[in-house]
């Protein structure tokens, strides 16, 4: 690791120099101390590079490292470290390296000279005028600076011109609301690994990073757990982390989170997308149980989070599980923390698992049955968007007055497919082949009612999705609409909805009708068997004749038309 040496400073100029040591234990053998500087990175800082070519005395942030270097000296360490001037970036192996130990080094400082650049602290001023400056800084806001605040002993605050505010350890209720953090924790009372997971990850909650991924690497040291630097990974690093979490801890409050961008239905893994989803009231609170059973470890497969949970069926659903955590309520309102999970496959001994309702944590007396699952994360799908061996359709009845004409089924079933059906007997099964616009059924219906009838066609549409088309003639190419359209035919509106139902090795996609004759049509159709009932009852007769007692006539169109003619509504 490099240091820049203190006692480099002349009267007038202030030059750089690197001294370089192998680890942590080399400076210690050499019986020295050293400085150790945190702050917010500015746009022109001085690198590492111009150390090394004895440049960047024009640059803004020359400024703060000659001041830091300046307070080290008066403070007698000969060493000074500034994380940005003392890492080489250009050598990815030194950053990973520095990234990975930047908790040790802060740890190890002599002291810490925390810089706040957005903060006037005027002389003979009293600590509570500029309170508020001091908690809204830019310095309580950033990622990096969350373990530069809590490692070392002794850390020192200063304002822009370079004035000490103040030891973290004499103010340390302000410290503490500004960051969130209790005193005890802050001033090194209770050890940091005290604090459950989930309230380490809500002190990180809404800090900012450049880096995305940064989001994750500067959490390291608070956890005690290491790993490479992946810069392109995204979102993915924040995942490893908590991976990496429960290779050294079995604390369930690493599962208890909440997040205001996922839907209730949305399914989910069981971690986290970002230390902001530990952002709620409750979550500094939370802690886990201490060992009292034994409990199997989990970890992470191919196939999503090996773990076993109680599980306690709900009633709102049969899919949907109350999953209790190893952590009390912090509300005192149960005795366990619980997430709500769904069974993602409809066969009984799929053992995989999504949480749902992530907006929400629930708190319950009692555990049900434990269990032990796969809960896949990143991007979860349920079954019913996979594929199966085989898919199908199933005709469900119709609404009444419409009837089934003819049903024929254009796919035979094999016997592998027969095997895997619910119902073999049933003739309402139709097989799907997978190739885009194929029919698989083709369905003539009777509306007993107007005795009109109309032709379906059903079958797959693209991307393994299912559709339908209404043709006079099953000559016609096949070009299905998607499941959930309403279509047009001279006297009826139809809708086709096609729900998926998946059993062991077979999608099934049930084909629910809804059909109705268009006003026009009904109107029609109720006017003229008005007419055609009054038609039967009044006789068609000269104007002259005499009127005869009303007799019940046959139903004929020749008796509705002389019926119009009378009444004036035909000539």
């Amino acid at each position: 690791m490099f240091f820049l040496e203190t006692t480099a400073l002349s009267t007038r100029s202030y030059p750089l120099i690197h001294k370089h040591y192998q680890s942590l234990k080399d400076v210690a053998a050499a019986k020295l101390t050293y400085g150790i500087l945190s702050h917010t990175w500015g746009k022109d800082e001085v690198t590492y590079a111009d150390v090394v070519a004895q440049r960047g005395t024009d640059k803004a942030g020359y400024a703060k490292v000659r001041n830091a270097i300046q307070c080290a000296r008066e403070d007698g360490f000969k060493l000074i470290w500034i994380d940005s001037c003392c890492i080489n970036k250009d050598s990815s192996a030194e950053l990973s390296e520095a990234i990975n130990s930047m908790y040790a080094w802060y740890s190890a400082a002599g002291k810490c000279y925390a810089f706040l650049e957005d903060v006037i602290y005027p002389e003979k001023a009293d600590m509570t005028e500029i309170e508020p400056a001091f908690r809204s800084s830019r310095w309580f806001r950033r990622g990096w600076t969350l373990q530069e605040l809590l490692a070392p002993r002794d850390l020192v605050f200063y304002d822009q011109e370079w004035r000490r505010i103040e030891n973290k350890v004499r103010i340390q209720a302000i410290v503490a609301k500004a960051a969130r953090i209790r005193t005890d924790i802050l001033t090194g009372q209770r050890l940091l690994s005290s604090a459950s997971v989930a309230e380490r990850m809500s002190w990180a909650a809404g800090r900012e990073t450049t880096r995305e991924e940064d989001e994750a690497y500067c959490l390291m040291g608070l956890f005690t757990v290491n790993m490479p630097m992946l810069y392109g990974e995204g979102d993915r690093a924040f995942q490893r982390l908590q991976e990496e979490i429960m290779k050294v801890s079995d604390d369930h409050s690493l599962f208890a989170w909440m997040s205001k961008s996922l839907k209730p239905g949305e399914l989910h893994g069981l971690l986290a997308d970002s230390p902001n989803d530990f952002a709620f009231l409750e979550a500094p609170d939370i802690r886990a149980y201490s060992s009292w059973e034994k409990e199997s470890p989990y970890a992470m497969t191919n196939r999503g989070l090996d773990i076993e949970l109680h599980l306690s069926p709900r009633h709102d659903t049969d899919r949907h599980f109350t999953a209790a955590l190893h952590c009390p309520s912090p509300t005192g309102q149960g005795t366990f923390l619980a997430v709500v999970l769904q069974k993602l496959g409809s066969a009984r001994d799929d053992d995989r698992y999504a949480r749902v309702q992530c907006h929400r944590l629930q708190a319950i007396g009692e555990r049900g049955v434990r269990i032990s699952m796969y809960i896949p994360q990143g991007i979860v799908f349920d079954d019913q968007e996979g594929e199966y061996p085989l898919h199908v359709l199933k005709l469900e009845d119709l609404p009444a007055p419409y009837v089934y004409l003819d049903i024929e089924r254009v796919n035979p079933f094999n016997n592998d497919d027969k095997r895997m059906l619910p119902e073999v007997a049933s003739n309402r099964y139709a097989k799907i082949l997978k190739t885009e616009g194929r029919v698989a059924v083709i369905c003539t219906i009777k509306d007993t009612a107007t005795d009109t009838t109309f032709l379906i066609r059903l079958g797959s549409a693209k991307r393994l999705t299912v559709g339908f088309d209404v043709v006079g003639t099953r000559l016609l190419d096949y070009k299905p609409l998607d499941s959930g359209r309403t279509t047009d035919l001279p006297v009826h509106q139809l809708r086709i909805d096609m729900p998926e139902r998946v059993f062991p090795g077979t999608k099934i996609y049930i084909v629910q009708f809804t059909i109705q004759r268009k006003q026009t049509a009904l109107a029609t159709q109720i006017y003229e068997d008005v007419t055609d009932r009054l038609a039967g009852m009044i006789p068609v007769q000269p104007a002259t004749a005499r009127p005869r007692q009303l007799e019940p006539k046959p139903r004929t169109t020749s008796n509705r038309h002389g019926f119009l003619r009378n009444v004036g509504l035909r000539r």
